[in-house]
């Protein structure tokens, strides 16, 4: 076959499935004497509606005031459906002033409609399955849009900066909002979430200021960064039980927030997710519990401060005790799955982690000041670099039921060199052949405590204060040998595990 027929064959090839170097394969006139660009998909038995040319942005505003989309086009004798809308078929079209989208298009594709600032309305119809991503994207001037009941997708950045628009329906069918979807939509001033949406991506609706109200669909499992980050308008939101993580700065920025009901089944909360609202602000002084998290410590915290998260507690939000340097002491119980980043940021007097949780993750990473880890029987593993960077640890106290191996950067070289690992009573032989623990220089096995010894005493007798052994007040027990002063005026010493 001579080399021109295999190029011919192979251009032909290549239109019908859409890869041809031109995005249009044929532009067609309609009855209005509009042109329309088309190119073939689908094995050249459809079309999709397209721009002019090889690139989307060489022939600008290609297409201007109404166009009218038909739902079959014939040429050559032979009748095609018009399916989809191609990704950039109107890309910054301005002049654009409307659009009419047939019942045989199923797809709006990438950038599809991307710029048109002109366009002030669209009906989706119900054919659509699916929009693209940044499909309206920067449509300033589009003020209503109508989706219909097929739509399962609405992609990332699809209306991203239509800050025209002041309201939306989204139909059932949805199940997903991409990232950015509604992002810089100004104009917005409420938007429903249909129960059908399990998926709410990033950014969906940063910088909405004119929300004031917005209802979270029960489905949702999980409400991503940004999601509502700069919602100055919004004063009140409900997030409903079946959500388990709220992302970082997913309100971040919302002045206008007074009211937030979180509830139990949220077990991890990322850092900042509320700053900068009036909520946050007005939270009381201490430890503040959301959900099963343990959000944030308010108010200024004393000197020598010593702090049991209770019993219970799922997870510990991303810059909850950040800058605290009155923390000296950090119990964690075994119920904490989850820490976020920067929980511990700042805590330059943290000097005695205590751990329950089953697995010990990065939280307390390049924090020179901790100086003793209590590793109690809950533990079962401990992740690559948890204590990477801890420079000043001196004692390892390792009360873990089994001698569970860790990866060897779990502490670095000169916490091996340097500190001590303390390992139950009879338990030395073994660890000095378990990876990575035999690497600890120096080993000594301890005697645990195997609980709080307390006298007995009348149920009238309370605790009044408690101090360490070198007469330091701390105002709890900490863990080892304390001194306690009783509401009878008399003192006790106490070994607390």
């Amino acid at each position: 076959m001579k080399k021109s027929n295999i190029t011919f064959l192979l251009t032909m090839l290549m239109s019908m499935v859409g890869l041809n170097a031109s995005a249009h394969n044929i532009e067609v006139k309609n009855a209005d004497g509009k042109t329309i660009y088309y190119s073939y998909i689908n094995y050249g038995t459809e079309l999709a509606v397209t721009y002019r040319g090889t690139d989307y942005s060489h022939f600008p505003n290609e297409y201007t005031g109404n166009v009218v989309i038909p739902e079959s086009v014939t040429y050559n004798n032979k009748t095609y459906s018009v399916t989809s809308i191609d990704s950039g078929a109107f890309y910054d079209c301005s002049g654009l002033t409307s659009i009419e989208i047939p019942n045989s298009v199923t797809s709006i594709g990438y950038r599809a409609f991307y710029g048109c600032t002109g366009l002030t309305s669209v009906t989706i119809p119900n054919s659509v399955t699916s929009i693209g991503q940044d499909a309206f994207a920067h449509c300033s001037g589009l003020t209503s849009v109508t989706i219909g009941n097929s739509v399962t997708s609405i992609g990332s950045q699809a209306f991203r900066d239509c800050s025209g628009l002041t309201s939306i329906e989204i139909p059932n069918s949805v199940t997903s909002i991409g990232g950015s979807a509604f992002d810089g939509c100004s104009g917005l001033t409420s938007i429903e979430i249909p129960n059908s949406v399990t998926s709410i991506g990033e950014h969906a609706f940063d910088g909405c200021s004119g929300l004031t109200s917005v209802t979270i669909p029960n489905n949702v499992t999980s409400i991503g960064g940004y999601t509502f980050s700069g919602c100055s308008g919004l004063t009140s939101v409900t997030i409903p039980n079946n959500v388990t993580s709220i992302g970082y700065r997913a309100f971040y920025g919302c002045t206008g927030l007074t009211s937030v009901t979180i509830p139990n089944s949220v077990t991890s909360i990322g850092q900042d997710a509320f700053s900068g609202t009036a909520w946050d602000n007005n939270l009381p002084d201490g430890i503040v519990y959301a959900g099963k998290v343990a959000y944030k410590y308010k108010g200024t915290m004393p000197e020598n401060t010593s702090i049991t998260i209770k019993n219970g507690t799922c997870g510990i939000a991303g810059g909850a005790f950040r800058d605290c340097s009155g923390l000296t002491s950090v119990t964690i119980p075994n119920s904490v799955t989850n820490i976020g980043n920067y929980a511990f940021s700042g805590c330059s007097g943290l000097t005695s982690v205590t751990l329950h949780c089953n697995s010990v993750g990065t939280w307390f990473r390049f924090m020179s000041s901790i100086k003793e880890v209590w590793i109690e029987k809950e533990v079962t593993s401990i992740g690559e670099e948890s204590f990477a960077g801890c420079s000043g640890l001196q004692s390892i106290y390792n009360n873990a039921e089994d001698a569970f191996f860790i990866p060897k950067n779990t502490f670095d070289d000169a916490t091996y060199s340097s500190a001590k690992l303390y390992v139950p009573t009879g338990m030395k032989a073994t660890y000095e052949k378990i990876p990575w623990w035999l690497n600890f220089n120096k080993k000594e096995e301890y005697d645990f405590p195997t609980g709080i010894t307390i006298p007995q005493q009348s149920k009238d007798v309370k605790v009044v204060d408690a101090y360490q052994i070198n007469g330091l007040k701390t105002g709890s027990m900490q863990k080892g040998l304390n001194i306690i002063r009783m509401s009878d005026g008399t003192t006790r010493k106490i070994v607390s595990k």
